[in-house]
C-alpha cells in the first residue's frame, strides 16, 4: 500500500508540474452524495488528460458513473476503503459529471488534469471519420487511436506494439488498399 501511495504521489507531482489542475476541493465539489445525486464540473472545452477521484462508500459499496459531455467514460466501484481512482479521458470536454448509485458516497478530493497545452498530433477514433463500406479504413482508424492512447504506457514499446498493434495495422492497411481498388 505504501508503494502504491508513493507511486501515486510521484505521478501527481510530475503531472501537476506540467499541467493545469482543477481541484474539486477548491471548487466546493466534495462531500456526501447519495443515490441519484449528480456532481457536475464545467471544464470549458479544455483537453482533459486524466481525472483522479478520492471517494469512499458510506456503510456499503457504491458506484459512481463518470460522464464527459454526457458520454459514459468510467464506472467506479466505491468500497468503504482504498479510495483513490485514476483514469484517462484524453479529449476536449465541456462538462464532467458524476452520478451516484446504490448507496451514499463521500467524495474526499478530486483533481482534473489538463496539459498546459493540448497535444497537437492527438488522434482519437471517431466513427464518423470513416465510411461504412470500408472496414479496412475503420480498422486503421482504431489502430491509430489505440497507438496514441497507449503511447505513454510503460509496456507499450516492449509488448503491445510489436505483438498486437503492428500486425493489426498491417491487416488494416492491406484491407483498406484492397477495398479502395475493388470496383
Amino acid at each position: 500500500m505504501k508503494t502504491y501511495a508513493l507511486i501515486t504521489l510521484a505521478t501527481l507531482l510530475t503531472m501537476s508540474a506540467r499541467a493545469d489542475v482543477m481541484n474539486l476541493g477548491e471548487l466546493g465539489k466534495t462531500g456526501r452524495f447519495c443515490p441519484g445525486d449528480t456532481l457536475s464540473v464545467d471544464t470549458n472545452g479544455k483537453f482533459i488528460e486524466r481525472i483522479l477521484i478520492s471517494a469512499e462508500g458510506i456503510r456499503n459499496d457504491g458506484f459512481i458513473k463518470v460522464y464527459a459531455d454526457g458520454e459514459l467514460i468510467h464506472n467506479i466501484g466505491v468500497p468503504g476503503y482504498d479510495p483513490d481512482y485514476s483514469f484517462r479521458v484524453r479529449r476536449n470536454v465541456k462538462n464532467i459529471s458524476m452520478k451516484f448509485e446504490r448507496t451514499c458516497s463521500r467524495v474526499i478530493d478530486g483533481k482534473i488534469f489538463s496539459p498546459s497545452q493540448a497535444p497537437l498530433n492527438y488522434h482519437r477514433y471517431e466513427r464518423q471519420n470513416v465510411s461504412n463500406d470500408n472496414w479496412g479504413n475503420e480498422f486503421l482508424e482504431i489502430s491509430r487511436s489505440l497507438s496514441k492512447d497507449l503511447q505513454y504506457e510503460t509496456d507499450f514499446g516492449s509488448h503491445l506494439w510489436p505483438r498486437v498493434l503492428l500486425p493489426m495495422k498491417k491487416v488494416a492497411i492491406l484491407q483498406s488498399a484492397s477495398e479502395q481498388v475493388r470496383d
